[in-house]
């Protein structure tokens, strides 16, 4: 809704294309500021909060050798 409000009132374009481009550009942009903002500073608390249990993956020295080519 921000970005829809900034396209239609703040820069008022007659284009309809410009103005859909606009549109689109600023709502990517909302929404890696929002995820930025948001999203990554939760997941690092949820890590902190709760780490993984398991463990990484291990390669076998049988599947290793057939990996490499």
């Amino acid at each position: 809704m921000p970005t829809l409000f900034f396209t239609r009132m703040v820069l008022r374009t007659e284009n309809w294309f410009a103005g859909a481009a606009i549109y689109l550009v600023s709502s990517i942009g909302v929404g890696i500021g929002m995820a930025l903002l948001v999203e990554f500073p939760v997941l690092r608390l949820r890590d902190r909060w709760f780490p993984s249990r398991s463990r990484p993956l291990e390669a076998d020295s049988k599947t290793a050798g057939a990996l490499t080519v």
